[in-house]
C-alpha cells in the first residue's frame, strides 16, 4: 500500500506487481477542535514580538532540512514582504539548516519578521488556529499530514507541486500551488493571499470541505476495508491456470 498515487506508480516502475499495490491516502480526525484561546498572545508565546492584529501570518512545520526547501520559503516571503509589510513568518520545527536560514533572514532583511519558534507544545490545532498561510515548500513530498492538519482548521494553503500534493491541492479551488524552488512564484502567491482575506477564507473552506470528505479517518477505513475485501475474494477463487481482464464494449452504433 502506497500513500499516494505517485508513491504507487514508483513502487510499480520498481517492478511491484501492479495488481497487488493500493492507494490509500493518510486521514485525521476531523472531529471539529475545540477554541484554540488568543491568537495574539499565542504567536507571540512563541517569539512573534511584533504579531499584530492585522499581521497575516504565513507559518510552516517541518524539519529544518534540505528536503524542505525553507530557502526558498523564506526568499519568497522575503519578496512578498516588500509589497505586503503585514506580512510574518513562523516557522515551527528544528533541524541543520537552522543557522543558515537564520543567516539567510538577515541577509535579506526580513530576520525581524520571520520567527523561528523552534519544536512548539500544546497540539497543531493551536498552531494552524493561529495563521493566515499554510506554507508547504518541499522538494519531495508523499501525502504530508501537514496539508490536512492545516486544513481541519480552515487554513488557506501554499504548496509546491509535488507528489501526492495535487490530490489535495487544486490551484485556485482547495489552494494555490507554486513549482518548488521557484521564490518569485511562491512570493507572488504570498502577496496575492495577504491582498484578499475574502480569498484566503474562500480557499481555506474549500480545502476543509474536500479534506474533511476525502482525507478524514473515516475515509482511511472505509479503503482499507475496501482492499481487504478485495483481498478476501481474490484469495478465495479457485486456482486458475489462466488469469486476465474482460473488456466488454456494447454501447454505440455498429458495436
Amino acid at each position: 500500500i502506497g500513500v499516494s498515487d505517485p508513491m504507487t506508480d514508483i513502487l510499480i516502475e520498481r517492478g511491484f506487481p501492479a495488481d497487488r499495490i493500493y492507494t490509500i491516502y493518510n486521514g485525521i480526525d476531523f472531529t471539529p477542535p475545540p477554541t484554540q484561546g488568543d491568537r495574539l498572545e499565542y504567536l507571540r508565546s512563541l517569539g512573534m514580538a511584533d504579531a499584530e492584529a492585522d499581521s497575516v501570518v504565513v507559518g510552516i512545520a517541518a524539519r529544518l532540512n534540505p528536503v524542505k526547501d525553507m530557502s526558498t520559503l523564506i526568499r519568497g516571503f522575503a519578496a512578498a514582504y516588500r509589497q505586503q509589510p503585514r506580512l510574518r513568518l513562523v516557522i515551527a520545527g528544528e533541524g541543520e539548516e537552522r543557522e543558515q536560514l537564520q543567516k539567510l533572514a538577515q541577509e535579506l532583511g526580513v530576520e525581524k519578521v520571520v520567527c523561528f519558534a523552534g519544536w512548539i507544545s500544546g497540539g497543531m490545532d493551536r498552531f494552524y488556529s493561529a495563521l493566515d498561510i499554510n506554507a508547504l515548500t518541499s522538494l519531495s513530498e508523499t501525502f504530508p499530514y501537514a496539508l490536512t492538519e492545516g486544513a481541519r482548521m480552515h487554513c488557506a494553503t501554499i504548496a509546491s507541486n509535488v507528489g501526492g500534493v495535487p490530490a489535495i491541492i487544486e490551484h485556485g479551488v482547495t489552494g494555490l500551488l507554486f513549482e518548488p524552488q521557484n521564490a518569485e512564484a511562491l512570493g507572488a502567491c504570498m502577496t496575492r493571499l495577504a491582498e484578499s482575506r475574502a480569498m484566503r477564507e474562500q480557499l481555506g473552506e474549500n480545502l476543509y470541505e474536500k479534506a474533511s470528505h476525502e482525507f478524514s479517518i473515516d475515509a482511511t477505513v472505509g479503503k482499507q476495508i475496501e482492499i481487504y475485501q478485495t483481498i478476501l475474494r481474490r484469495t478465495a477463487q479457485p486456482k486458475q491456470k489462466k488469469r486476465g481482464v474482460l473488456i466488454c464494449g456494447a454501447y454505440g452504433k455498429g458495436n
